[in-house]
């Protein structure tokens, strides 16, 4: 027996070993966006591209992302390119652009492929004054790259070209209010298999749901010790998703409210209304700014049928520092916002945890921060699943429907004896109706039809002889003696 599970660990290990893996260095922060940086084209361009769970598409900016800006992707200029006859239109949440589809060498540093890139011809707002990052990675399905799935993405021509293992990990951070320091680069971005993942890291894992975005369920949201006060179908209607390309916890409107409200409750800082209402940052003296007064937010996710595990979200994740030029305020603003069809958990969230995108297995994983440690104290902590008798099959109505329901094999087995069993009892009702009333209905016709005969038309004349005939023929009494 030992020897059989040592030739399945290094038959486990070889496989691994294999895999080819990349591992990439993450720059910025959750505010501004995490990016890579690649080169495009031949020769090669350097463009820093946003990490985006959120949509399928590598797309460029040809042409200045913002007024000033020299720094784009100069397509007239590779000798690699092949422009493709085929428009395309993306609409995010804020903030929109179009262009045309290509394909180019793409070089990510210590590995390259040719693959389909959408040059950005008209932008608007997706791009901030500025900002660090000339793109998009979009890292999500096939099924909702732009114009349709027959354009393969990012990933899915690394898994197919390069025999990448169909997995990838974000390890993001800061900065942080207790570290404000951002370093030059922030995290890790690691495609297949990677040495993090076989280091008993205790990744806890909530299953894909759906595979287009990242979709997830969430099945309780939590402010302190307070429970949101609604069904979790409620939380999730429509779609909840993990986006690492937006910065904010967007929520349904009546779940932003609550959560809002009671955050508030817990503050004993004097702050504007305007704040709370997510129009501006605030800003409270060094001297008096205690974060520990707001609350730990908790996520609670779906992990199997019969149970579920949280995220702890420090205020340290969902408070945003804010530049101001004073020395003397600290100013920050909160990550939530309100979406009208669903949850996106942003980066604000995300980069508190290690993140695996394990795609293989249809599944996403949580881990701990290997930027933290006991002592520190960790902004986000993954707890482990617990069981619960909740029904959270409910908590995604369009997984599973309100009016509709799974059977087990015990219910089936019921289900066809019940069946059985009806059948069989009908059967002996009808059985029974036919032999009790249509028989003894038809024996009984042969005797009462001489009565039929006296009675019917009795001022018949005919009648009267049959009968005066049929009495003729009785026996008279002296003969019966």
């Amino acid at each position: 027996m030992p020897i059989f599970w040592i030739f399945n660990f290094l038959l486990s290990a070889s496989y691994c070993l294999c895999q080819v893996t990349y591992e990439l260095n993450i720059y910025g922060e959750a505010q501004h966006g995490y990016f890579i940086k690649v080169y495009l084209g031949t020769p090669p361009q350097a463009i820093n591209l946003l990490l985006d769970t959120g949509s399928s598409n590598v797309a460029v900016a040809a042409v200045p992302p913002n007024v000033g800006d020299n720094k784009f992707f100069h397509f007239n200029e590779s000798k690699t390119l092949n422009k493709l006859d085929t428009n395309v239109h993306l609409q995010y949440i804020v903030g929109q652009w179009s262009g045309f589809l290509i394909e180019d060498v793409l070089n990510f540093g210590n590995g390259t492929i040719t693959c389909t890139l959408a040059c950005m011809v008209t932008i608007n707002k997706i791009f901030e004054p500025h900002s660090q990052f000339q793109g998009l990675l979009g890292l999500a399905y096939r099924s909702i790259a732009l114009p349709n799935s027959s354009v393969q993405p990012f990933f899915d021509t690394l898994i197919k070209d390069k025999d990448v293992g169909n997995i990838f990990s974000l390890d993001l951070c800061g900065p942080y209010f207790s570290n404000p320091v951002q370093a030059t680069n922030c995290g890790k971005f690691e495609m297949g298999y990677t040495s993090k993942l076989s280091n008993n890291r205790d990744v806890v894992y909530t299953p894909i749901i759906k595979e287009w975005y990242y979709e997830i369920i969430l099945t309780d949201l939590r402010v302190g010790m307070k429970h949101i006060p609604m069904e979790c179908w409620e939380i999730n209607k429509k779609k909840s998703v993990i986006d690492s390309g937006t910065t904010e916890l967007y929520l349904p409107k009546s779940v932003y409210d609550w959560t809002n409200d009671e955050i508030r409750k817990h503050v004993q800082h004097i702050i504007s209304d305007k704040f709370w209402m997510n129009k501006t940052a605030a800003c409270v003296p060094y001297d008096k700014f205690d974060i520990s007064v707001f609350p730990t937010l908790t996520l609670s996710f779906y992990h199997s049928i019969n149970s579920s595990f949280n995220l702890l979200i420090s205020p340290e994740l969902y408070l945003l520092p804010y530049e101001n030029k004073s020395t003397e305020l600290i100013c920050f603003k909160h990550a939530f916002a309100v979406l009208d069809d669903g949850v996106l958990i942003g980066s604000s969230i995300l980069k508190g945890f290690y993140v695996v995108f394990d795609r293989q297995n249809k599944r996403i994983g949580f881990a701990n921060s290997e930027h933290f440690n006991e002592t520190s104290g960790f902004p986000g902590s993954v707890m482990k699943p617990k069981y619960t008798n909740k029904n959270i099959q409910m908590c995604k109505k369009e997984v599973k429907l309100a009016n509709s329901f799974d059977l087990s094999p015990l219910m089936i087995v019921v289900l066809f004896f019940s069946v059985l069993v009806t059948l069989v009892l009908l059967y002996m009702l009808i059985s029974w109706i036919f032999r009790t009333f249509l028989l003894h209905t038809d024996e009984s016709s042969e005797t009462s039809s001489l009565t039929a005969l006296f009675w019917k038309h009795g001022n018949d004349e005919n009648d009267h002889i049959l009968l005066q005939d049929l009495r003729a023929n009785e026996p008279s009494f002296e003969e019966i003696v």
